[in-house]
């Protein structure tokens, strides 16, 4: 891991983008955003691979589940560990929009707490928790 992690946000809400990057860069994360899929598997194809991936699953263009895929299919051709993943997303009442059991770190439904934002990242980047005095 970079010595401050980078995360690829990507949600096709330019709110929830910058929310999301400021509660990350909070926790000591770089941030790189995508608004869909295909953006981000762009994204991915010019640069190293982040640190995690943190995305919607309603999104044009591709959706959340097809980038973990492709995402989880090209770790796989490279033989390096994927990437975590946390789910955040309002889509709770899609079924068929979920990706696989095992290939998410955790779920956050909109609207999101930004506490259990800021933990679920440190957790799957297993930053050290913050003193607070």
């Amino acid at each position: 891991m970079r010595e401050m992690p980078t995360v690829l946000v990507v949600d096709d809400d330019p709110d929830t983008l910058y929310i999301l990057s400021e509660v990350l860069a909070a926790i000591g994360c770089s941030t790189v955003t995508a608004r869909n899929g295909i953006e981000a598997l762009e994204y991915m194809a010019r640069n190293p691979l982040p640190d995690l991936l943190m995305t919607d699953l309603s999104m044009p263009l591709m959706d959340g589940k097809g980038l973990i895929e492709s995402l989880r299919r090209r770790c796989a051709a490279q033989g390096v560990p994927m990437v975590p993943v946390i789910v955040v997303t309002g889509a709770w009442h899609e079924r068929d929009l979920a990706p696989a059991q095992g290939t998410y770190e955790c779920i956050i439904y909109k609207p999101f707490d930004i506490q259990t934002v800021m933990k679920a990242a440190a957790s799957a980047l297993r930053l050290p928790p913050k003193r607070h005095s």
